[in-house]
């Protein structure tokens, strides 16, 4: 780094990770006093520390440091600390929401955000309070009935911006409340942008009224933006998300069996087992009892390595080299298992290998029937559909389709 420039960021207080072990010795007591000082450094090593030893009693002397602190390191750090209290600072924090600087919206923009993620709160309070998170909705969607609509702009930036990447869309109810009974256009334009964060039907409808339906251009271009990100926005898979949402989109088994270890659900079975057991939860909101394991001991019978065509096949066989090299045998060097034989082998228990010879070279005579792809392979049913219908085109062009369609609403 330019020393010049390193010079003029340790004047503005940046501090680095020796400078904040220089005071790591201090008590609680005494680093709350230096939030105060008037070395900014000092001050910024004083909120890194108590932000992370989550010091209760710092909040009210940081929140009032956070009122009054003009230089930049010192009031990061001041926000990383509070937003790492959690919920215990919200209290202290809504209080100030609209009462420091001078960066909050107070008239509709010329131009559109033309970004596809949700833009970071202007006022430095709300930036701090969306650092704790969900926790945080409960006491924001309590202050939009306040008639102050100063504080209830930047509380929309909140609440939207906390539901975007959270996907909890809980708050939705509230906020098409407030479109509904406010006369205010700056309140109007936060909550569609805001509705960029539920791609709901109820969502979409709001949007496409106000795009077809308001005279003021800067409404009817955040509508527009908005209802693209609904349209394709994938929700977030989150216990508050409605069962027709979670039915809408395509979902990893990754995706679902994270879903089942963070809420409780057992995480054993297929696909299948997995969206059902996920669907119930999503309607209940209660955790079935965990399966109990039985373990069946799986008795397989010794797949021997010589084998005759009156060899009667037992339980537990598969398709191994040897069994290989005796198809190769007795049907030719072209032999592979296909689908007819490894099934053959896998339920034949009982049959001969002559059996299967006869099953094999039967299926090889018939038509070629194209194998059916269980339901919950849809990646690979999509690929064989793409081909069908874009012939000549190549596997990059058929897994930019597959993105797109798992992103979108069915």
């Amino acid at each position: 780094m330019n020393k010049y420039k390193e010079l003029a960021r340790r004047k503005r207080g940046q501090t680095t990770i020796e400078d904040d072990n220089n005071y790591t010795h201090l008590s609680n007591t005494e680093l709350i006093k230096l939030i105060a000082d008037l070395d900014p450094q000092k001050r910024t090593s004083a909120a890194k520390i108590l932000g992370k030893r989550k010091c209760i009693e710092a909040i009210a002397p940081l929140c009032n440091q956070l009122r009054v602190e003009t230089v930049l390191y010192p009031k990061i750090a001041i926000s990383k600390a509070l937003g790492n209290m959690g919920e215990a600072a919200l209290p202290e924090l809504i209080q100030l929401i609209g009462k420091i600087g001078n960066n909050q919206n107070k008239e509709l923009p010329s131009k559109l955000f033309a970004k596809k993620n949700y833009p970071c709160p202007r006022d430095i309070v709300v930036r701090t309070i969306v650092k704790t998170g969900k926790i945080a909705l409960k006491y924001l969607t309590s202050i939009l009935e306040s008639k102050d609509t100063a504080i209830v702009s930047e509380v929309i930036d909140a609440i939207g911006y906390i539901s975007f990447y959270s996907g909890d869309h809980s708050s939705f109810p509230m906020l098409l409340n407030l479109l509904n009974a406010t006369d205010s256009d700056i309140i109007k334009w936060k909550v569609l942008r805001a509705f960029s964060a539920f791609p709901l039907k109820e969502s979409g409808d709001a949007l496409k009224y106000y795009l077809t339906k308001s005279n003021i251009p800067a409404l009817r271009r955040e509508a527009e933006r908005s209802l693209a990100q609904v349209d394709t926005k994938r929700p977030l898979l989150s216990k508050c998300l409605s069962v027709k949402d979670f039915h809408s989109f395509y979902w990893l088994k990754e995706e679902l069996l994270g879903f089942c270890r963070e809420n409780g659900l057992s995480a054993i079975g297929s696909k299948k087992d997995l969206e059902s057991r996920i669907e119930t939860f999503l309607l209940t909101g209660s955790v079935p009892k965990k399966p109990s394991r039985v373990c069946i001991p799986k008795i397989k019978e010794q797949i021997p390595k010589e084998f005759r065509r009156e060899t009667i096949i037992g339980h537990g066989w598969r398709c191994s080299q040897y069994l290989r090299a005796f198809f190769e045998e007795e049907i030719g060097h072209h032999f592979r298992f296909d689908g007819i034989m490894r099934d053959f082998i896998k339920y034949g228990t009982g049959k001969t290998l002559q059996d299967a010879i006869e099953a094999w070279e039967a299926g090889q005579k018939g038509p070629k029937a194209e194998k059916e792809i269980a339901s919950q392979f849809e990646y690979n049913r999509h690929i064989r559909e793409f081909f069908k219908e874009h012939r000549g085109a190549t596997l990059r062009e058929a897994i930019e389709a597959w993105k797109k369609k798992k992103a979108t609403r069915r």
